[in-house]
């Protein structure tokens, strides 16, 4: 049977039984407008499930025409479809910076942060004048979400932006290495706060210290501020110390404490993600059972999934 018959008989397929998982996961071998129009159709499926296959068939076709349905899964009601469309986005890479950008302008304030949480882990320096502006946003987890992007992506006039900090909160920080060992030393702790984490990126020890013992901070923001910087500057012996974050009151510093898990974890800490993945927070649990999946995946290779599947996506191009 010819690729041409074996893809009709695929599309007709889909077009009778919706939910057929076998029919999804064949349709993305084959990189042709049937293909795509048929998983188009599937990823509006009821089934979180069957939202969640389409999509990561849609990914393999390494069609830009997908992209502003991933896009559009950004915001579906389950957490579950939501963080497969953010990875999927991740792993395409500088192909959806500007479609992120535009939407960026109309979106509300959670989805602006998932918008620029996602531009951040893509690294795309491009994306850079749009993320900046949002380092003002009254929002604080806008604010956080863009501090951390702005970090990622790595340029120096960024870096020197997030330590100016936010005027409107008279929060002012210093621009020299020898102004951040001054404020790493400060009683104000905002001022604490952002030296720490640009010191700590360069492997400053006493800044690694200060910013896990301001995790006791009473501030639930800082905290969730804090563990986040950690996807950047964790290692094995801080596992234990973001582990016992699962447990906080505040559900967007377990949301944080979850994910970086997912990140910087090992094998041993999948006990604790179960355990977190039956939270009484939707968004803890979902992101719980993501982080025990990414894990998973990374293996003995010590690659965060991320990086390695943005590899993979770009090879098949």
């Amino acid at each position: 049977m010819g690729i041409v018959n074996k893809i009709f008989i695929l599309y007709h397929s889909l077009m009778i039984f919706a939910n057929d998982k076998k029919s999804i996961r064949a349709l993305g071998q084959y990189r042709d407008n049937m293909s795509f129009n048929a998983l188009s159709r599937v990823v509006k499926s009821e089934d979180p499930e069957i939202r969640i296959l389409a999509m990561e068939s849609l990914s393999r076709l390494g069609l830009k025409a997908t992209i502003p349905l991933f896009v559009t899964s950004l915001k579906d009601p389950n957490r579950l479809v939501s963080i497969a469309a953010s990875n999927i986005l991740i792993r395409t890479g500088k192909d959806v910076v500007p479609v992120l950008i535009e939407d960026l302008k109309h979106e509300e304030f959670e989805q602006r942060a998932q918008i620029i949480e996602i531009l951040g882990k893509i690294g795309e320096t491009s994306a850079i004048p749009a993320i900046t502006p949002h380092i003002k946003e009254d929002e604080a987890v806008v604010r956080l979400a863009t501090a951390l992007a702005l970090a990622r992506i790595g340029d120096k006039g960024s870096i020197s932006l997030i330590l100016q900090g936010i005027k409107e909160n008279k929060i002012y920080f210093s621009f020299t290495p020898s102004g951040l060992e001054d404020d790493l030393k400060s009683m104000d702790l905002y001022k604490k706060l952002f030296a720490a984490y640009p010191l700590a990126m360069s492997n400053h020890k006493e800044a690694k210290k200060t910013l896990l013992k301001l995790l006791d901070t009473n501030y639930g923001w800082t905290r969730c501020f804090i563990i986040r910087m950690f996807a950047d500057i964790g290692v094995p012996e801080d596992i234990e110390r973001i582990s016992s974050m699962i447990q906080d009151e505040d559900i967007w510093v377990r949301r944080a404490a979850v994910e970086v898990l997912g990140e910087i974890g090992t094998s041993a800490v999948i006990p604790v993600l179960i355990k977190a993945s039956n939270d009484n927070d939707s968004w803890v649990g979902a992101s719980a059972t993501t982080a025990i999946d990414k894990i998973k995946a990374k293996g003995n290779s010590g690659q965060r999934t991320e990086d390695s599947g943005q590899k993979t996506n770009e090879d098949q191009r």
